[in-house]
């Protein structure tokens, strides 16, 4: 189920059978080809801003500690990329994860791990988020696969998200099934289902708990060794746990295409037409233009560059709102330095349009926000299975509201371990 991005054609490229060989790529630790692939990571942080405020912001020094696990039969060289969700997004995934190519007969991997966040001087802004996640494929004869995922995710919003003062809390859980079938050479279809619940702790949160269920439906062509060319149709029914008028259906119509030049270069880009319609008499619907664009590419052997744009409806995140507009856009530069050091570099911008007016204070308008983001970092591998980071960030969100303008830098230096 792909909530707004199509990024794994199936064994139409045959390119990605030869490459996928005793492999899954991704961002999860794990270098050889191994069955258990343990982590863990701990660091001390500095941020400015710790409740993402304008007036009065509060400053405070964090312990973190990563620890976790993941598992893959048959055992895997590479990493996994993981699933990535968005309470805000219908059907939970701002872009579709990458799943094993078509190679082997079957592939499972199982991933749990967690992330404690504890503060000296505000211990009620501490978290421990999350996450348990697995994925089964099972390639028959004849050309059909199919993979099976599902994540549990306890996790938190950024502070300050919609007009909260307090710290939001929330699980999530996807789970989603995807089969793909090759007609031909040229032509294979992909059918998704997905479902996605939202719970929020706390009673005003309330608003925000709703289950989605997604039926999506795609066509493949094979344009060359190293393109396709898709369509794909997604239907979405958003249903929320209370009765506040957000419940809609949405019906998505993309064309796409994906490309894997090389082990260079490769990438996803579709656009189509988003229409969300409300379930309450009289609500009306609302149109939208959609456009997602996912990419990477290595420029040398020691630099690589990754992408991600998306336009798109997202569900609110505060009380008297419909949907929000969404426009994103994400780049992150990776260079080798020398043999033991590396750098990164990442920036990104966040514009979100709200459909209703909100009254706050003394004024009353239609809210919009922007917010950019700038992170350095520098790692060092001190052994084969250990590596020192020291990274920065700082983020600024810019609003009509000016009590929702607000700045904050941070400072981490962390130790961590793969195997």
């Amino acid at each position: 189920m792909a909530a707004a991005a199509a990024t794994d054609a199936p064994a139409v490229l045959a390119e990605d059978k030869a490459s996928a060989a005793g492999q899954i790529s991704g961002d999860v630790f794990g270098r050889a080809g191994h069955y258990v692939h343990p982590f863990v990571s701990g660091g001390y942080s500095y941020n400015d801003n710790i409740t993402n405020t304008r007036d009065n912001p509060e400053s405070d020094t964090a312990w973190h500690v990563t620890p976790g696990i993941w598992l893959a039969v048959p055992g895997v060289k590479g990493e996994y990329a993981g699933i990535s969700t968005s309470s805000f997004t219908p059907g939970g995934l701002a872009f579709d994860f990458e799943r094993p190519a078509a190679f082997r007969r079957y592939q499972a991997y199982l991933l749990a791990g967690a992330d404690l966040q504890r503060y000296l001087d505000h211990p009620e802004e501490d978290t421990t988020d999350s996450k348990v996640e697995g994925l089964f494929q099972y390639n028959f004869r004849g050309g059909l696969s199919a993979n099976l995922a599902d994540q549990y995710y306890n996790g938190h919003d950024v502070r300050g998200t919609g007009i909260s003062t307090e710290l939001d809390k929330f699980t999530t859980n996807l789970a989603t099934l995807v089969l793909t079938y090759d007609l031909s050479s040229k032509f294979a279809l992909r059918a998704d289902l997905g479902n996605f619940d939202v719970n929020y702790d706390g009673a005003r949160n309330d608003y925000r708990d709703r289950e989605d269920n997604a039926l999506a439906t795609y066509l493949y062509y094979k344009y060359s060794a190293k393109t396709a060319l898709f369509l794909e149709y997604l239907f979405l029914d958003i249903a929320y746990d209370q009765d506040y008028g957000l419940d809609s259906r949405e019906h998505h119509v993309y064309g796409g295409l994906r490309w894997k030049l090389s082990d260079k270069s490769r990438g996803t880009l579709q656009a189509g037409w988003v229409d969300k319609t409300f379930a309450a008499p009289g609500a009306g619907s609302q149109g939208e233009f959609s456009v997602s664009l996912s990419g990477s590419h290595n420029l040398s052997s020691k630099t690589s560059l990754s992408v991600s744009a998306a336009r798109r409806l997202v569900e609110p995140d505060m009380p008297g709102a419909s949907f929000s507009l969404s426009h994103s856009l994400s780049a992150g530069l990776n260079q080798q330095l020398t043999g033991k050091i590396s750098g990164s570099l990442s920036v990104s911008y966040t514009s979100q349009d709200y459909d209703s007016l909100l009254r706050y204070g003394a004024e009353m308008q239609q809210r919009s926000d922007k917010i950019y983001s700038l992170s350095p970092g520098v790692s060092y591998r001190l052994t084969r299975w250990l590596a020192a980071r020291l990274s920065c960030s700082y983020t600024e969100r810019d609003s009509n509201f000016d009590e929702f303008d607000y700045t904050g830098k941070s400072v981490m230096l962390s130790l961590g371990m793969e195997m």
